[in-house]
């Protein structure tokens, strides 16, 4: 680590993500690309530890909060790390830096403003979540969240949209000015895909002959909207017999509401809370239909391993879902917090959907290899520009 970095990518921790699979990726690329990278995070833990390519250092602030928290305790330890973060970027002086997903630019933008002057690094934010929601039930709330998103995203020297969305939102919502968001959308190496989807599954429920299977992938927090997905399913379930699988795992007080809701539903016996899963691709492949329940999103990582293993989908409307799907043509869109209606599409896509391999080619617009190479070029179009002043 003597060498001063050219790039820093600040995440939280290693955990399996999508904001952490798509920084590992980026890491990865960077380092083979010949730029001296590393990551920093708040806690040195997760699983995607092991995907981080040998000769990228991984620097920890020093907190630990074990594997499962809540939003809240993950907010308490990034803001109790804001003096580490400083004193590193002091030392370190990274060309580059940065902040890979939305759960950071709190805290990134704050140690920017703090660490200087003096600090020549640039920042760059991928925005990689849905923007601060609008309400004018609750007005004042929702113009003081759009002051500090605006407040956050504009101490930053460039910013990365993870679809057109999002870019649209940037700008229209936030007055982001244009010139300084470019869209990089997330990608999937369809090959790796199809090769790891034909590795055996073992799950009873995936034999032939049984109900139709339906999956969810995902962290389990209220982001994903699981309690949704249950109640759509336990509805649909009610008109054909059916099963759910969700792969993920979460606080345990979350998984604990979920469960008993399943319970009071009365659907736990076709409910199977299965964890996380080193390898969802088979399931993917082998499921009836896959549901994304989201309350937002930026581009699903989720989405993309589903449609790349042929396998149909129901989507919440999100920014990078609407433009996976085409706005309808690849899959069926339901509104978020709608259980009858994502019930209904459920039944609908079981019945007649697109799947196969046009959701196969559609997934191939979204090719890693060229998403990585954007990166790239960014990151070298940041490095010819003078340092931060």
């Amino acid at each position: 680590m003597d060498r001063t970095p050219d790039l820093a990518i600040m995440l939280f921790d290693l955990s399996i993500t999508g904001v952490v699979r798509n920084a590992v990726r980026i890491a990865a690329k960077a380092h083979e690309a010949g730029l001296a990278t590393e990551i920093w995070v708040v806690q040195d833990r997760g699983p995607a530890r092991v995907d981080v390519p040998d000769g990228v250092p991984i620097v920890s602030f020093g907190k630990d909060i074990g594997d499962l928290y809540s939003r809240r305790q993950r907010k308490a330890a990034s803001l109790a790390s804001m003096g580490a973060l400083i004193e590193l970027l002091r030392q370190r002086q990274p060309k580059l830096a940065l902040s890979a997903g939305n759960h950071f630019h709190v805290l990134a933008s704050a140690a920017f403003r703090d660490a200087e002057p003096g600090l020549q690094t640039r920042l760059i934010g991928r925005v990689s979540s849905a923007l601060p929601r609008f309400s004018w039930i609750t007005l004042p709330h929702s113009l003081r969240k759009r002051r500090r998103a605006r407040k956050q995203l504009m101490a930053m020297d460039r910013l990365i949209a993870v679809s057109e969305e999002i870019r649209n939102g940037l700008t229209g919502r936030l007055w982001i000015p244009d010139d300084r968001i470019t869209v990089i959308r997330n990608g999937i190496d369809t090959a790796r895909a199809e090769t790891l989807a034909k590795e055996p599954l073992s799950h009873e429920w995936f034999a032939d002959g049984g109900p139709p299977v339906l999956l969810g992938v995902g962290r389990v927090v209220p982001q994903k909207g699981f309690d949704v997905l249950l109640k759509a399913f336990a509805s649909a379930r009610k008109k054909k017999p059916l099963r759910l699988v969700i792969l993920g795992t979460g606080p345990a007080e979350h998984l604990v509401s979920l469960e008993a809701l399943a319970e009071s539903l009365g659907v736990t016996a076709d409910v199977d809370f299965h964890g996380a899963v080193s390898n969802p691709y088979p399931y993917y492949k082998a499921a009836s239909l896959f549901v994304l329940s989201s309350r937002w999103e930026g581009m699903s990582n989720a989405l993309l391993e589903a449609m790349a293993c042929g396998c149909p989908v129901v989507s919440t409307v999100t920014p990078g879902s609407s433009e996976l799907l085409e706005y309808g043509r690849f899959g069926a869109l339901v509104p978020a917090d709608q259980p009858e209606v994502m019930a209904k599409a459920i039944l609908a896509q079981l019945a007649s959907a697109v799947r196969g391999k046009k959701l196969r080619q559609r997934a191939e617009e979204f090719d890693l290899g060229t998403t990585m190479d954007e990166y790239l070029a960014l990151f070298a179009e940041e490095l010819a520009k003078p340092p931060r002043q």
